[in-house]
């Protein structure tokens, strides 16, 4: 797994969480980070989605963690550990991809991602590579996972939606009714280096109206926890669709200003 270049020369260390979703032969099909620090998650998780477990864990979900460390007397590694549960291959070699299918999408819009994949059959793919596959189809529409399946042939992709789709908020968060909500607090450290600048997160508000997953899409990485930490205790009244409760996805900001 690549240390980021930029987080080596920042000397950022930590350990990450991952939760990762398995497919039927066990690799992993969908992933998101819990926790750890914002410049490391891109690479963990570019990582994480070119795992592949045990078949006796398909179909679960697994939390695994990974730790970045800056070697002692070593200013440039290129490497972090990663700590998989038994049965895991994690070698990271890239691999020819056979296969790209599509499912649950319109020809259109089939077509219009299609363009934009970084990706293409016959070519190799390793843990970078699938990590800017991952980053293209989440911005084409975040609800779409990549699915894997390694074969002798190479490895066989399959885009499609995540099997349980969450109704996509109209407007800005704030036509939401928010009945709690707790201000961040600014983190001592990026107070006295006097960072500022504005979280942007990505949510899924779940039937009972409690955060149910945080994303953070953008901000100065020294924000990003509190804004989280913060964001997760809001509640907000329960969406509703034709009548019935309703999970809800949307994004919202989160500024952070010193005094003047």
């Amino acid at each position: 797994m690549n240390y980021p270049q930029e987080a080596i020369a920042n000397g950022v260390v930590g350990t990450l969480v991952v939760k990762a979703k398995l497919g039927p032969d066990g690799a992993v099909i969908d992933a998101a980070v819990e926790s750890g620090p914002e410049p490391l998650r891109q690479a963990a998780l570019a990582s994480v989605l070119y795992w592949h477990f045990d078949r006796s864990a398909a179909n679960t979900t697994q939390r695994v963690t990974i730790d970045f460390t800056l070697p002692d007397g070593n200013a440039r590694p290129s490497q972090a550990s990663a700590t998989p549960p038994s049965g895991l291959s994690a070698s990271g070699e890239p691999k020819t991809v056979a296969s790209i299918g599509f499912a649950g999408l319109s020809d259109e819009a089939e077509a219009r991602l299609k363009a934009e994949l970084p990706i293409h059959e016959g070519d190799a793919m390793g843990p970078a590579e699938m990590g800017k596959l991952v980053s293209a189809v989440h911005a084409f529409d975040p609800h779409l996972i990549v699915w894997v399946a390694d074969s002798q042939s190479g490895l066989n992709l399959v885009v499609r939606p995540q099997s349980k789709v969450p109704v996509r908020a109209r407007g800005p968060v704030k036509q939401l009714r928010l009945l709690h909500q707790v201000a961040p607090v600014y983190p001592r450290e990026a107070r006295k280096a006097r960072i500022e600048g504005t979280v942007r997160l990505s949510a899924r508000i779940g039937k009972d109206g409690h955060i149910a997953a945080l994303r953070v899409i953008s901000g100065p990485p020294e924000l990003a926890n509190a804004a989280i930490d913060a964001a997760r205790q809001w509640v907000y009244e329960p969406a509703v669709l034709n009548g019935q409760p309703a999970d809800v996805m949307t994004t919202f900001e989160i500024t952070f200003r010193l005094p003047r």
